[in-house]
């Protein structure tokens, strides 16, 4: 728990440190505001992390690894948090450190963690490609 918190008190400082260092330069920016974008992105953006933890403990069970469903996602929050600690590292140790903790092998959540990213890059592809051709 200790970690869990740690690195959210670290990840919360990078991002305060990141916004901080370029707020100037938000006021150049001609900012068009939209509500129904807005909302738009927010459902996006909720419907992918909800989909993506939701596709972490199924991998993981797909794998043979008898994961808590609740457990489990709430290690990849936490790795969610890490990925805005500087250079990203922390997200994976996080997965794999937690992981750990609940009788997954790191092997095996390495290998969660390439299939996660390539059902993520190919669905990114899809949209990308069905963008294309409005």
């Amino acid at each position: 728990m200790a970690l869990a918190v740690a690195t959210g008190v670290v990840a919360a400082a990078a991002i305060g440190l990141s916004v901080a260092s370029r707020w100037s330069d938000l006021s150049q920016v001609d900012w068009r505001f939209s509500p129904f974008w807005l909302a738009v992105a927010v459902i996006a953006t909720v419907g992918f992390l909800v989909i993506h933890g939701e596709l972490a403990v199924l991998v993981l069970k797909r794998l043979g690894q008898d994961v808590p469903g609740g457990r489990m996602r709430v290690i990849y929050g936490l790795a969610l948090l890490a990925r805005y600690v500087p250079t990203g590292a922390a997200a994976v140790g996080v997965r794999l450190m937690q992981g750990e903790q609940i009788g997954v092998p790191k092997r095996t959540t390495t290998v969660a963690l390439v299939y996660e990213t390539l059902i993520a890059v190919s669905g990114a592809a899809l949209v990308a490609t069905i963008s294309l051709f409005r």
